[in-house]
């Protein structure tokens, strides 16, 4: 019996003991507009902007140790350019009483003035303010970003995205879940197999190509500003159109299908919705 009770207390004890702790960091000083290029295997990353001029990255873990046969960090640079990589081993290997917790954060300090290049197998990645081209893609997380201004593209294949105070040119695609977005906008392609779109266009909104709304399974929301010329293609395969704005409608008028003219028409707005209802309101 004592035997026993042993046992059991010993198993207790490390299924409570803290999991591992380690943190790697780094800082890049850079002179010009830099460019930042991560990648990651299962990590969250947390983006922000300050003052300074310097590419700053620290990763933490819990669970993990950094180095051989833990988790695998290298960085380097190339003027202005800071490269980074964030990797998991490819094997592992684990013995332990109890359940441990393992996790990867990535966080990155730079300036605002940026071009930023992030790659994450399975993560969330958060981004503040930043000014120039932004991509950034995800086998497996939501993307939330405010502030971000420039050459846009976000895209996940298993995950939300959530973006506001936009300014530039915007690409956003989710294979598996919603997009909401707002800012002012001169380009618009937004895409979901399975989920909602909700964009609003505010004040300076342009049409510079055409926009495009498309959603598998999931309703469509745009909102415009008043003045933008547009012409519309709004199409649903099984839902209503809801149109708030004074469109000059040419054709038949149909719920499942509409084409008209905003302040006498410009490019094209075209929106589809496969299982799902479109609504065009004033921003």
């Amino acid at each position: 019996m004592l035997r026993e009770l042993l046992i059991a207390s010993t198993c207790a004890l490390i299924a409570a003991a803290p999991a591992a702790a380690d943190e790697w960091a780094r800082t890049y000083p850079v002179t010009g507009h830099p460019t930042l290029v991560l990648k990651t295997d299962d990590a969250d990353v947390h983006v922000a902007t300050g003052p300074g001029r310097a590419v700053e990255l620290k990763v933490t873990t819990v669970g993990w140790r950094i180095g051989p046969h833990g988790i695998y960090v290298e960085a380097r640079q190339l003027g202005d350019r800071v490269e980074c990589e964030v990797r998991e081993p490819r094997v592992q290997f684990h013995i332990g009483f109890g359940f441990t917790r393992r996790s990867v954060r990535v966080d990155v300090l730079l300036p605002r003035e940026v071009d930023l290049d992030v790659t994450s197998s399975d993560g969330r990645v958060a981004l503040a303010p930043v000014t120039g081209s932004v991509r950034v893609r995800t086998s497996d997380g939501d993307i939330e970003a405010v502030g971000l201004r420039g050459d846009l593209h976000l895209q996940t294949s298993d995950g939300t995205i959530h973006a506001r105070d936009l300014d530039g040119a915007l690409e956003a695609h989710s294979s598996d879940g919603g997009i909401e977005v707002g800012g002012r906008f001169d380009r618009l392609d937004l895409s979901t197999s399975d989920g909602a779109i909700e964009a609003d266009a505010g004040a300076g909104s342009r049409i510079e190509t055409g926009w495009t709304l498309h959603s598998s399974d999931g309703s469509l929301t745009l909102r415009v500003p008043a003045d933008l010329r547009a012409d519309f293609d709004l199409r649903t395969g099984d839902g209503v159109i809801h149109l708030d704005l004074p469109v000059e409608v040419t054709g038949e008028i149909g719920r499942r299908e509409l084409h008209g003219r905003l302040n006498g028409g410009g490019p094209l707005v075209q929106m589809r919705a496969a299982d799902g209802s479109i609504r065009v309101e004033p921003s």
